[in-house]
């Protein structure tokens, strides 16, 4: 199959809002945690992220961080509670993949989130390949990330697409070739905007 031009999304906040506050709420009792505990949790969420710790291992050393008496079956709910749809950008994949682009996850996930959303959010299996930094065992904004998927993917940068929400990974996209769009789940419009000067023949 040809396809049109490369498109790689980023999966948090830009296709599935994450609602950190939710999660520091009912783990630690607050929305505003010590920066030592948000610290200490970057770190925990960072190694999980790249696989590097596994399920149980995770929710442990989060139980041993939080000041409240949580269980690992609350952890792994709020974990999993915090995400909900960005229906909007759903609805850009089913267009962009209608019109024959080629279509990659591109995302910083851990295993409990990924076999979550993969078993209730049917967008994802629209998407033709992936890749998932607990799979490949590093994390954006690192080069590994892009280097590995433009060799694993054959990806031509100038006509590769990519929507991310955090502005370091957006950098690294760029000095790789990409063309890309930091995306802003209140602002979708200027996505779609981007995206129809980007496609509009010249």
């Amino acid at each position: 199959m040809k396809f049109l031009m490369t498109v790689l999304f980023d999966i948090g906040n830009v296709l599935i809002r994450v609602n950190i506050d939710s999660f520091y709420n009912r783990v630690f009792g607050t929305a505003e945690p010590d920066p030592k505990i948000i610290a200490k949790f970057i770190e925990i969420r960072d190694l999980h992220d790249r696989g590097n710790l596994d399920q149980t291992s995770f929710i442990t050393q989060i139980i041993d961080l939080s000041p409240l008496d949580v269980s690992p079956e609350e952890i792994h709910e709020a974990w999993n509670g915090m995400l909900s749809p960005i229906t909007p950008m759903h609805q850009v994949v089913l267009d962009l993949k209608k019109a024959g682009h080629r279509l990659i996850l591109f995302s910083n996930i851990n295993r409990i989130h990924l076999h979550y959303l993969l078993d209730h959010y049917p967008i994802l299996h629209e998407f033709h390949e992936a890749q998932y930094s607990c799979e490949l065992g590093e994390i954006k904004p690192h080069n590994h990330f892009y280097e590995d998927a433009i060799k694993r993917f054959a990806l031509t940068p100038d006509d590769t697409l990519y929507f991310d929400d955090l502005s370091p990974n957006i950098a690294t996209g760029k000095r790789h070739g990409f063309r890309c769009h930091q995306y802003d789940a209140d602002n979708h419009n200027a996505a779609l905007t981007w995206l129809k000067l980007i496609l509009s023949p010249s």
